[in-house]
């Protein structure tokens, strides 16, 4: 966990506090725009910290 970035572990935060969710409730929970989230979700689903299929977000189990 101590290779994400600040905001990289907020978001990982927020799906793990929600379980499930979508870029838009990320982009609403952090104030960030709807591209930046679908950007750091990505690079969370490559560093394999999340699973990411381009609609939904979870952690990986």
């Amino acid at each position: 966990m101590s290779s994400l970035s600040e905001i990289e572990r907020t978001i990982y935060g927020c799906i793990q506090s929600k379980g499930i969710c979508t870029p838009d409730m990320i982009s609403i929970h952090t104030s960030l725009n709807i591209k930046d989230v679908t950007g750091i979700l990505n690079i969370l689903d490559i560093k394999s910290f999340i699973n990411y299929d381009g609609h939904i977000a979870s952690i990986k189990t």
